[in-house]
């Protein structure tokens, strides 16, 4: 079995004296791609930010690349922090600075003093996120997606053995988020255990992974639950039309306050997706019921 770079057990996590998070129990491998998600305010960044120091472990047992995160002194951090590469949804780019000069920046703040191997170093991670012909331009001159991508390479320049991605697609298009999505995957093959949080369920179809849901200040692997009905196109379009069918009969007749209760009465009974409080919106409602009942999918595929 791959190594154990991150291992929890038992483990509680405060704000400000509130429990985020109880009983998390954790143990994530080398190579894996791990996604968090649940709603806003479930834990989701507290829980990535106990990976690098940022908030202190409260309780239990937690040990990150070989350090004990409940009684990790403060000088320590930074070593740790060297070892880790950090995605931020907000990018957090040096705005004054060409990308060549922010690159250029981590490295000398991490110790990297020769001018020749700074220089291979940042065109390698430029080139591995596509992004070779972009070390002159400013961020302000780039996309959302070009920034991100540079924010990656970022986190790689020191060959990080976990990278922790805060809602990277978060600001940005579905083509690119997918595209983002597609870059921390490969990272991941390469060798590094990336941890991703999102909101989008369709990233976890595409590029699948260990899929952990926060809600209820607990954390508890859904993987099983996060996969796609694999069926016939034919059975999937006609549950589809059955299904508009018989959803729409009911829908029409109920309230907006009994759409808004089928809408909690499924997020709590269901692990996956993450339902907005639009669900009520028929196509969201019927997509939501073929992804997260695939027996009642193939039953009602055989009729008419």
């Amino acid at each position: 079995m791959d190594e154990v770079l991150i291992r929890y057990k038992d483990v509680e996590i405060h704000q400000q004296e509130l429990c985020v998070l109880n009983d998390v129990n954790l143990e994530l491998h080398k190579g894996e791609f791990v996604y968090l998600i649940g709603k806003v305010g479930s834990g989701k960044t507290s829980l990535l930010k106990t990976f690098y120091g940022e908030l202190d472990v409260a309780a239990g047992d937690a040990e990150v690349l070989g350090y004990d995160m409940l009684h990790i002194k403060r000088k320590h951090i930074p070593q740790l922090r060297r070892k880790l590469g950090i995605v931020f949804q907000d990018f957090q780019l040096l705005t004054d600075r060409t990308v060549y000069d922010n690159l250029e920046f981590v490295l000398r703040a991490t110790g990297w003093k020769n001018k020749g191997e700074i220089k291979d170093r940042i065109n390698e991670v430029l080139q591995l996120v596509g992004m070779s012909n972009k070390g002159y331009k400013y961020p302000n001159e780039l996309s959302g997606g070009e920034q991100q991508r540079i924010v990656i390479a970022r986190a790689v320049l020191n060959s990080p053995e976990v990278i922790l991605a805060d809602e990277p697609t978060g600001n940005l298009d579905v083509e690119t988020g997918f595209a983002i999505t597609q870059l921390l995957h490969s990272i991941s093959e390469a060798g590094s255990l990336v941890i991703m949080t999102t909101h989008n369920m369709q990233l976890l179809w595409e590029y699948p992974g260990r899929v952990y849901r926060c809600a209820d200040h607990l954390i508890t692997d859904v993987t099983e639950f996060s996969l796609p009905c694999r069926v016939p196109q034919t059975h999937w379009l006609r549950f589809r039309t059955i299904c508009t069918r018989r959803i729409r009969k009911v829908l029409t007749r109920l309230s907006t306050d009994w759409k808004r209760n089928i809408a909690s009465t499924l997020m709590n009974f269901m692990p996956l997706p993450n339902i907005s409080r639009k669900v009520w919106n028929l196509s969201n409602l019927i997509s939501t019921i073929s992804v997260l009942t695939p027996k009642t999918f193939l039953r009602c595929s055989r009729r008419r």
